[in-house]
């Protein structure tokens, strides 16, 4: 079947795009997707429908998906802008919207030895594109310029190549554009602070959206999650900066939400975005930092370095947004930051943090193997060694207190392995931070999590374990304050924040806003395993007994490791335990299965 629309022409049966006549180089999954659409360009197709099609129902990430959504609007001339070709529906999925008209029966010649089968508007080693000067001739003359994904075609001879450069200087000579700073580019649509879901903090304030994996192999997906989130970290680091936490932007990936609307979800001035592509190798990536406010490309750049550099490259990359934003910089002095330069150590860590997140007895013994691998690629990878000890946090639950001796013991041991590579890691200092509580020393265990907010202080993961120690500690009013910053900071990773948040407001007494923040969650993260607990608890506590019950039944089905076990393990090191006594005392009659 061929399938024709906007000026693009897919052939299912020869697999070929072409744009404008022009053969067009995409993936095979990237085809698939454009296939999908095309066959169901009637409806919308949903992420979990996508996801079985291309990739066969095997677990993908949001920064995958997203990443093939924008190399096939890349491919047909799409914007994530416009959304002219394929439309994201927000908590829906996608749609072909552009019309397409069927033919059966006709065949385009093949293509000939100057096409190559190659994407025209690849960029090549020194950043121009593989046509040459013809490559920046608009194909329309309009309000905005086209970006990159609107190159149409290849000339065909040097003597095109030169003619369609001097059309095009004279082309720009004639409207007056030269110098505008906006040339290559799409127009920026300016964000609103008014209609930002946040307050612009009071410092330069970024969003750094999933770099895209532009590789054929799909096993390197996490290049681009590594390149993201390594940056993040080194951002964070910079008390003169705010920066939204990686997790965060996650639902972006897909080039939907341009620089206005990533600005205003998240309250943020600067809004960062990129590419990955590896090949023979060598990695390429590509990096520009847009002025939301301003509706600008303040810095963009493109990187060439060898593969086995590739994740040291996150340092280069923040210094040079923090020299263009004029601020200081307090990271980098350190011997080690913890992290690791090996690919297959990270894609290990990956991995293991993916299971250990499932939070579940099988889900937090295949987290430990991974790590135990990325540690076998690289023994001084100090996150992975601090990972690993977390999880021997998991095994304490399930264990009866006689028996916590020989697990602090190794976890002590990864401690110290973690502090001789990298003493100042943020993550130390939760470890350590946790050991404390674990022998009710709530002052030290204090202590370290204020060490972490210091050192770290835009990391949401370092507020959350400061107010974590607050609340523990009875000091409910500075527990909210962090936790409230945590969330701020990674709006999309609340569960866990807002549970404490909740619980602390219930020890001031504020009862109604304790209930209205758990049913929040549950009703938000359905999957989160404590939700139904919590809601049973509070609605005890609220004298809504039924109500209490309802949840509680629900636990062994949705949720078979909350057990009253559990319960008490979680508040257990509450110092005050007169607030710990009527949470448990709410548990039981609520009617939480298990024993304590």
């Amino acid at each position: 079947m061929i399938y024709r629309f906007a000026n693009c022409l897919l052939d299912s049966e020869r697999r070929e795009l072409r744009v404008d006549g022009a053969p067009v180089h995409v993936e095979p999954q990237v085809f698939d997707v454009l296939l999908l659409l095309l066959e169901n360009r009637d409806r919308v197709v949903g992420r979990d429908e996508l996801i079985d099609a291309v990739w066969g129902g095997r677990i993908v990430s949001e920064a995958t998906l997203g990443a093939r959504i924008w190399s096939a609007r890349h491919a047909v001339g799409d914007t994530g802008n416009t959304q002219a070709v394929i439309r994201t529906l927000p908590r829906r999925g996608f749609r072909l919207v552009a019309p397409v008209a069927l033919d059966e029966a006709e065949r385009d010649s093949p293509a000939g030895p100057d096409e190559g089968g190659e994407r025209v508007s690849r960029p090549t080693d020194d950043g121009a594109t593989e046509a040459g000067a013809a490559a920046i001739v608009p194909a329309t003359i309009g309000p905005a310029t086209p970006g990159p994904g609107t190159v149409r075609s290849r000339p065909a001879s040097p003597l095109r190549r030169a003619m369609a450069a001097v059309g095009a200087l004279l082309l720009l000579l004639a409207i007056g554009t030269v110098g505008s700073g906006h040339l290559w580019g799409p127009r920026i649509e300016r964000a609103s602070p008014e209609r930002m879901a946040y307050p612009l903090p009071d410092k330069p304030s970024i969003a750094v959206l999933p770099f895209a994996n532009l590789t054929s192999d799909a096993a390197r997906d996490f290049m681009g999650e590594g390149l993201t989130e390594s940056l993040v970290n080194g951002l964070a680091r910079n008390p003169f900066i705010f920066v939204v936490a990686h997790s965060a932007t996650a639902d972006h990936a897909d080039g939907s939400a341009v620089a206005r609307r990533v600005a205003e979800a998240f309250g943020v001035r600067y809004v960062i975005e990129g590419s990955v592509r590896r090949s023979d190798g060598t990695v390429r990536v590509t990096t520009e930092l847009v002025d939301a406010l301003g509706g600008s490309v303040v810095w963009s750049e493109r990187y060439r370095r060898p593969a086995r550099t590739f994740l040291a490259l996150s340092e280069e990359i923040t210094a040079e947004i923090a020299r263009t934003l004029d601020v200081r910089l307090t990271y980098g002095t350190e011997p080690s930051s913890g992290g690791t330069l090996s690919l297959d150590a990270w894609a290990a860590y990956v991995q293991g943090r993916e299971a250990y997140l499932e939070f579940s007895e099988t889900g937090n013994a295949r987290a430990r193997e991974h790590y135990r691998r990325a540690l076998a690629f690289d023994p001084d990878y100090a996150e992975a060694i601090v990972a690993l000890a977390k999880t021997h946090f998991v095994e304490l639950a399930r264990l009866p207190a006689e028996e916590w001796g020989g697990v602090l013991a190794r976890i002590e041991d990864l401690r110290r392995q973690a502090e001789r590579i990298a003493p100042r890691m943020p993550q130390l200092f939760d470890l350590r931070s946790l050991l404390a509580l674990t022998k009710g020393d709530y002052d030290l265990a204090l202590k370290e999590a204020e060490a972490m907010a210091a050192l770290y202080p835009n990391g949401p993961e370092s507020h959350y374990v400061l107010g974590r120690m607050l609340f523990f500690a009875g000091k409910y009013r500075r527990a909210i304050e962090a936790l409230e910053t945590a969330e701020r900071i990674n709006p999309h990773n609340r569960a866990s924040y807002m549970s404490h948040l909740a619980f602390s407001h219930l020890a001031l007494g504020r009862l109604d806003t304790a209930t209205a923040i758990i049913e929040t969650i549950v009703a938000d993260w359905p999957d989160y395993s404590a939700g139904r607990a919590y809601l049973a608890i509070v609605y005890q506590l609220a004298g809504r007994g039924p109500e209490a019950r309802e949840q509680a039944e629900l636990l062994p089905r949705v949720a078979p490791l909350m057990t009253m076990r559990t319960v008490m393990l979680r508040f257990s090191p509450l110092r005050d335990r007169g607030f710990a006594d009527r949470i448990m005392e709410a548990a039981r009659a609520a009617g939480i299965p298990g024993t304590s």
